[in-house]
């Protein structure tokens, strides 16, 4: 829960910038700054490019990886720690490998932080009901909502320039 309300007010903060830049949309100034916004937000995030194409790909991936990342994870790696240390072991090392992987891609960053609790309340999910799919769907739909406003700056953007 506290991850998913940091993320709805970063969307929100975001959503609010862009509904301020809709309010010129003649001007050339704004069309700049919408798409000045556009690359330092999917310039982040991306892997494929900032291109439609890229956008694209990027968002079907938002959707894959934690289906991925939560099996092998949260589902083999979870129960491989958790039969030799227990299953707090398992949340930590779990964690630290999740970490891991996105700072490989992102770098080192304070939000890795924020990535840890993230994968750590995955696996309490997966642990606590026994059910993978309700860390899938979690992962998911954080992954949606960090991506909500890229991606309506994308269409935004994509439609006026």
């Amino acid at each position: 829960l506290p991850l998913f309300l940091f993320h709805l007010a970063s969307c929100l903060e975001q959503i609010q910038v862009i509904s301020t830049d809709l309010a010129f949309p003649g001007r050339a100034e704004s069309n700049r700054m919408l798409a000045s916004f556009y690359h330092t937000e999917w310039d982040y995030v991306s892997s494929f490019g900032t291109s439609l194409v890229g956008v694209v790909c990027d968002s079907i991936m938002t959707f894959v990886a934690p289906v991925l990342e939560e099996v092998v994870l949260t589902g083999f790696l979870v129960n491989a720690i958790a039969k030799l240390y227990g299953f707090a072991a398992a949340v930590v090392g779990t964690s630290a490998c999740f970490v891991l992987f996105h700072a490989l891609k992102f770098g080192i960053d304070p939000r890795l932080i924020l990535l840890f609790f993230a994968s750590a309340t995955y696996g309490m999910i997966r642990i606590c009901t026994g059910s993978l799919l309700l860390a899938v769907l979690g992962h998911c739909t954080i992954n949606a909502l960090i991506l909500l406003p890229k991606w309506v700056i994308a269409a935004i953007c994509f439609i006026r320039l």
